[in-house]
């Protein structure tokens, strides 16, 4: 199965805007990448990503999936729900998620929310994550930053 497919049965959208308005999956994620075989397991690897703009009122609801998860908002704000508890992901927020170890929700109200997100997978995130979480520490951004599991 393709990561495209188990992106799609990972995520569900609830809204009030009628069926057919709602769009597919898939735009929730951005534009989905070509793997190179040879790369497969070892290194980190973008499988799927880029900018989302919400203009109604909708709850992506997401299922584990074996991927790591950046979010960016850009404009606006949505708030993540996970494990009974809220998170607000204002105008310079940067969400850091391991998908694969709980379920989560994207909620976009107030509107409209423009983010960026990437997923990753492949191996070696270890390394990655703490040059990730060392240089977060020494820089004085005005991101916050939200590891909630």
């Amino acid at each position: 199965m393709t990561f495209r497919d188990q992106y799609a049965n990972a995520l569900a959208v609830k809204t009030d805007m009628p069926v057919e308005n709602v769009p597919a999956a898939a735009y929730f994620a951005g534009a989905f990448y070509e793997q190179l075989e040879s790369c497969a397991g070892r290194i980190p690897t973008v499988l799927c990503g880029g900018g989302v703009k919400i203009d109604e009122a909708l709850t992506l609801s997401h299922a584990p999936l074996n991927c790591r998860m950046l979010l960016y908002t850009q404009e606006g704000a949505g708030t993540l729900l996970i494990e009974g508890q809220r998170y607000p992901l204002e105008t310079g927020t940067l969400l850091y998620l391991d998908r694969s170890r709980c379920d989560f929700s994207l909620l976009s109200d107030p509107l409209p929310w423009h983010f960026i997100t990437f997923s990753f997978g492949g191996g070696g995130f270890f390394p990655f994550l703490s040059l990730w979480q060392m240089w977060i520490h020494s820089c004085s951004h005005s991101w916050k930053i939200t590891l909630p599991c």
